[in-house]
């Protein structure tokens, strides 16, 4: 019974129910678990108790196992079930994301000043250049009590009010600008100002690199759904894919934002043709 149910839940957890009445001799749903007491029948008794109680809560349990390129929302989805369908972000969680959005934004706006020398724009205020330097060259941008330091935090105000900054970050899909670095560069006055709590729609935006597996659950009607985010480099999905033989449903993302990346494949294509 412990190899059967590892495979095809509901199948093989109606073949446990079956199997555990009948080894008691009773039918089915007359099983009682209370296990007679004395010698190794009792111990028999109360090992097949807990197999059928295990079967039962394995009967409404879907597992899903989310694949995909980086930056194809696996994450996101993630975090939008626990948001819909379960209790949502506590205040504590919520802070927990304050120095990976701004992480994002400082990452986003190295990227989008790189992006302009490859797209030949140039900035419209030439007095924003010393921003851009400060910027590039920072190492460590964040106090010791995590807020972006001044000089950082006035250097990008300056940077996203010049129309240069602005006209590259419009055609960041033309060099792989996180799809996300739109709406924190919109919201830049609130992220960096002081005391800073991140949002629920930050929280949903902020991109994590996901390391190990990451298992949320969260119950739709009577079934409790099981969704199973992995990090990793294709390379070593094969160490862990044995471990999933028993999910139901594996969804693959492709992100939207690659639409216009390259007709020939590219990021949109790679998680549909090149999972293992």
């Amino acid at each position: 019974l412990y190899l059967v149910l590892n495979f095809q839940p509901r199948f093989v957890a109606n073949v446990a129910l079956y199997a555990v009445g009948y080894l008691k001799d009773v039918p089915l749903f007359q099983y009682s678990a209370s296990p007679p007491a004395g010698g190794k029948k009792g111990e028999n008794s109360k090992i097949e108790s807990d197999l059928f109680e295990q079967a039962k809560l394995e009967v409404n349990v879907v597992k899903i196992l989310l694949l995909g390129a980086a930056e194809s929302g696996k994450s996101t989805m993630v975090k939008q079930m626990k948001v819909i369908h379960s209790h949502g972000f506590s205040k504590p969680e919520f802070i927990s994301f304050k120095a990976a959005v701004l992480d994002n934004l400082l990452t986003s706006m190295k990227f989008v000043l790189r992006g302009m020398g490859l797209l030949w724009i140039n900035l419209a205020n030439k007095k924003n250049k010393a921003h851009a330097r400060s910027v590039l060259s920072c190492g460590q941008c964040f106090g010791e009590d995590g807020e972006l330091l001044p000089f950082v935090a006035l250097s990008f105000c300056a940077l996203w009010a010049d129309q240069g900054v602005r006209a590259a970050a419009a055609r960041g899909y033309e060099f792989q600008l996180n799809d996300s670095a739109l709406y924190f560069f919109e919201n830049i006055s609130r992220i960096i100002a002081p005391k800073y709590i991140p949002t629920e729609v930050d929280v949903l935006r902020v991109r994590v690199r996901t390391s190990g597996i990451i298992e949320t659950r969260f119950p739709v009607n009577h079934m409790v759904f099981r969704m199973y985010d992995v990090g990793g480099q294709r390379t070593k999905r094969r160490k862990w894919l044995s471990y999933f033989d028993c999910v139901r449903a594996v969804l693959i993302c492709c992100g939207a934002q690659w639409l216009r990346h390259d007709p020939d494949g590219g990021p949109l294509y790679e998680p549909a043709t090149r999972e293992p």
